[in-house]
């Protein structure tokens, strides 16, 4: 056997596929060579986070995409090595291609989304962020996803397009007070002021509670079974907001039965005529 002919082997032949020694070792080397020009470039980025104290995640994210484009077209020249034309591999598989597509339609859409949040800087990690009426930390922004941890110390994976497709709070992007209000209804026959006076003892002794801007109390609505009053506040724990409601409440309900304060339910009369 002459050395010299090995690389031409043929080691598969089959319709416009042909692949010989040569090839195999071409295919080999490209590979190679993309793995480590992705490492190299990767230390590269590496350093200079650490030289210019770049934004970690935003770079990755970038690096990330790039790596992904990087291999799609290593892909296609190991295929335009083998002798599969791009055209007659689309056109060999039209509906196979329409059904992929379809379903890669979500990634993509997620992934551009991805992109449009890394660049835009409009949510970052360690913000507090709502969307869909979930409230959580951003704990990490990838290309498709990105993670939140809840106030139940849930981590959940949102899709990236939920970010830009949905109208999102980001809590950390407002000031650092934020109002709220607790609600909270009283028999019609209650003393209005006396009830006004005690609500806004309890707010103003809440710890978690800002005393300026002033918290103050409203006569929201006049129910069906009840007055209505609102208690707004201000406060800078936000991610602990429904923790310093809870207690609020709870206080409410103590001072009231001390107090003699009714706070009604829904009920009915019913009257039998013979």
């Amino acid at each position: 056997m002459n050395w010299n002919n090995i690389p031409e082997i043929i080691l598969l032949d089959y319709q416009q596929i042909k692949i010989t020694v040569l090839d195999i070792l071409f295919i080999a080397l490209l590979v190679i060579i993309t793995s480590v020009f992705l490492k190299l470039v990767k230390r590269l980025v590496r350093s200079r986070i650490v030289k210019s104290k770049l934004d970690r995640t935003k770079i990755y994210s970038v690096f990330s995409f790039f790596k992904y484009i990087i291999w799609i077209i290593t892909v296609i020249l190991i295929l335009n090595t083998i002798g599969v034309k791009l055209t007659w591999l689309f056109a060999g598989s039209a509906a196979l291609l329409v059904g992929i597509g379809l379903g890669l339609q979500k990634i993509f859409k997620d992934s551009l989304s991805g992109v449009l949040l890394l660049f835009e800087g409009s949510i970052k990690i360690k913000e507090v962020v709502e969307v869909d009426g979930i409230v959580g930390v951003v704990e990490k922004i990838g290309l498709r996803t990105s993670r939140i941890k809840t106030r139940d110390n849930i981590v959940m994976i949102i899709p990236n397009s939920r970010f830009i497709e949905n109208i999102v709070i980001n809590w950390s992007d407002t000031e650092q007070k934020t109002r709220f209000f607790v609600e909270v209804g009283v028999a019609y026959s209650s003393d209005v002021d006396k009830v006004r006076h005690i609500l806004y003892d309890i707010v103003t002794s809440h710890k978690s509670i800002l005393q300026y801007p002033k918290p103050f109390i409203r006569l929201h609505d006049f129910g069906d079974s009840a007055l209505i009053f609102r208690v707004y506040f201000w406060t800078e724990q936000n991610f602990y907001i429904e923790n310093i409601k809870s207690e609020m409440r709870f206080h409410i309900v103590e001072i009231f039965r001390e107090q003699g304060v009714e706070i009604p339910f829904p009920q009915r009369d019913v009257y039998l005529k013979k």
